[in-house]
């Protein structure tokens, strides 16, 4: 799910034409989104242009898409810059008269996920653009190779990926971080503070930084 664009459906219609409306509708939040989150926005888009060229390289070895959630099913805690900039857009589903809630059968599952499909997928954090992706992994003087076990175990193995091809997870998380430092000084805030996503849904009715 992480690697493609989600087409959300519901029985009651399409859950993209419910958002779209409720964007229209909180269309006031959206200067203060292109000034505060500039950086980051630029950290996502640079993601997305490694996995566009992932996905035309491999095709056949990430069988990512929708309807496969396995990487959603867990509590996932943010960065500040990354939480309230997904906070920005839940209001806009609070708009479309969505409702989130902490509560659900399975607590383990992210409160985004809907019908197998993130309701928030355009604006998901980084971590969630880096699932199912060839990673290269830098951790106490070592080096490794990881990815979803889905991919990259059939045509094209993990370990004869050139290195371009592989995410290198350390440096992008150092500029992640730098990126929240710079975003925590504008906004008065501690930085190293990570927030849980299941926040989303309590803070429904909380003033937005």
């Amino acid at each position: 799910m992480s690697l493609y664009r989600v087409i959300k459906k519901d029985r009651c219609g399409c859950v993209e034409k419910v958002l779209l409306r409720g964007l229209c509708n909180a269309a006031k939040i959206m200067p203060m989104i292109n000034d505060l989150f500039t950086n980051y926005k630029k950290i996502m888009a640079n993601v997305d242009e490694f996995s566009r060229r992932i996905l035309n390289a491999y095709p056949q070895d990430i069988v990512c898409n929708h309807g496969c959630s396995a990487c959603c099913k867990q509590e996932l805690h943010l960065l500040p810059v990354e939480f309230y900039y997904l906070q920005h857009y839940a209001d806009c589903l609070q708009y479309a008269d969505i409702r989130l809630s902490a509560s659900s059968p399975d607590t383990a599952c992210c409160i985004l996920l809907h019908n197998s499909g993130c309701l928030l997928y355009e604006h998901r954090p980084i971590i969630c653009r880096t699932h199912g992706l060839p990673l290269l992994i830098t951790a106490e003087g070592q080096q490794w190779r990881d990815c979803c076990p889905k991919n990259f175990h059939e045509n094209t193995l993990l370990k004869n990926l050139p290195e371009q091809d592989l995410l290198h997870l350390e440096r992008l998380n150092t500029i992640l971080i730098s990126v929240n430092r710079l975003y925590a000084a504008r906004s008065g805030i501690e930085p190293g503070t990570r927030i849980a996503v299941s926040r989303l849904a309590s803070d429904a009715h909380t003033p937005r930084r």
